[in-house]
């Protein structure tokens, strides 16, 4: 007879990663609220998602006449030396906001600003091999960042942020997507522009584009030919919004991923940062569904609203889980909630004896460790260097409902 037990096994763990998993999604919450928290970060994209299927409906008559020139003329102006030399001083006061410590105990900063002004440089560069023959290989390489990863990227970041960011900090990503993406498309309503396809498809004399013209998949139609599919080309072909180039939301996109990367991933984000939107900056130039400028404007669209969410946000959501008042997904997963806040604590005591390590930056968990041991004394008595106690969840003046 075979016996029972590694059966039973198997279900206690199940149910053991199942009840951690609960844990650590409601983090000390009811499910409405959790529930309510989630809808706030959908919300926008959401109504963004319906607003652009719906532009369809939008009546003729009151549309404002689209650009067919202004575009290609600012792409050529800023692609020019005079235009990069304009556009790198126009990012010299940015950079040196971000050339200035954020605080007295930190060195000032080369890196980001010298990854700042190199951007007008990197959009020429992206420009000139983007308007190579194309070939199979550079299409799907092309194909992975603008037509896969770009659908993907906002609930894989959603994700991400959820298992290494402090609580609240997917939800503000959430809200910061949807603001850019509901500023660019009524943009795209009140100052439609061509995109570089209509200058392929359209012999010269180019005619007047009015909105019964059908939109189309340019360079991913050799996508949908080495798939063997016809998606792209259908989709395209129905787009509600066809003329939409400025600014560019796959950019705006990518860009908002990389900020949020990279901020809570300093190092290998900064990597991340660099690959990804380069990557993707290059293939919505190589399919000719872009202008440079068009990137620009979605590099803008993008920056305002991640400001803006730096101030009134993230810098308190930072704030209080450098101070163990936060945790992240993955820590409430590995130790459950209780174990995560007692770790954050011990974190935060940390970086108040080391005023060198910033304020969201990861503690090694050997240190976390001896950090508990050091102070296992004061735990119980709360004092100076202790760690509070953990009861039912949270810890003594937890303030982890963000």
């Amino acid at each position: 007879m075979v016996s029972p037990r590694p059966l039973f096994a198997v279900l206690r763990g199940l149910q053991f990663i199942i009840i951690r998993a609960l844990d650590a999604l409601l983090n000390g919450r009811g499910p409405l609220d959790l529930l309510k928290r989630l809808l706030a970060g959908l919300a926008l994209p959401v109504i963004w998602t319906l607003s652009f299927k719906q532009a369809r409906h939008i009546p003729d008559s009151i549309r404002p006449p689209i650009n067919l020139y202004i575009m290609p003329a600012l792409d050529l102006f800023v692609l020019s030396p005079l235009g990069l030399i304009l556009f790198t001083v126009l990012l010299l006061p940015f950079a040196y906001r971000l050339y200035l410590p954020s605080s007295p105990s930190q060195k000032p900063c080369y890196l980001y600003p010298a990854i700042l002004l190199s951007i007008p440089l990197s959009f020429a560069i992206q420009h000139h091999y983007a308007i190579v023959d194309p070939t199979p290989f550079l299409d799907v390489a092309g194909w992975v960042t603008y037509g896969a990863l770009h659908f993907a990227s906002p609930f894989l970041m959603g994700w991400w942020l959820w298992f290494f960011a402090p609580s609240g900090v997917a939800q503000t990503y959430g809200i910061t997507l949807g603001v850019q993406n509901l500023c660019g498309l009524s943009t795209h309503l009140v100052f439609p522009n061509a995109a570089p396809w209509f200058f392929d498809v359209y012999e010269k004399p180019y005619p007047t584009p009015t909105y019964d013209f059908p939109g189309n998949p340019a360079g991913l139609v050799r996508v949908d030919d080495i798939l063997g599919t016809h998606l792209y080309g259908g989709t395209f072909k129905k787009s509600p919004v066809v003329f939409g180039a400025f600014p560019s939301l796959h950019a705006a996109t990518a860009t908002v991923a990389c900020l949020y990367v990279a901020r809570y991933s300093p190092v290998h984000g900064l990597i991340f940062t660099l690959i990804y939107w380069t990557w993707m900056c290059w293939s919505t130039m190589y399919f000719h569904h872009h202008w440079a400028i068009d990137l620009m404007g979605g590099m803008l669209y993008t920056s305002v609203p991640f400001y803006v969410a730096h101030r009134t946000r993230l810098r308190r959501i930072d704030a209080e889980a450098s101070q163990g008042y936060l945790t992240d997904g993955w820590s409430r997963l590995r130790k459950g909630t209780a174990g995560a806040l007692t770790d954050a604590t011990a974190a935060a005591a940390l970086r108040t004896r080391s005023p060198a390590v910033g304020s969201y930056s990861r503690v090694p968990s050997r240190e976390v460790s001896m950090e508990l041991s050091r102070s296992s004394s004061y735990a119980g008595s709360g004092g100076e260097e202790g760690v509070p106690k953990v009861v039912n969840g949270a810890a003594d003046g937890s303030k982890e409902d963000v």
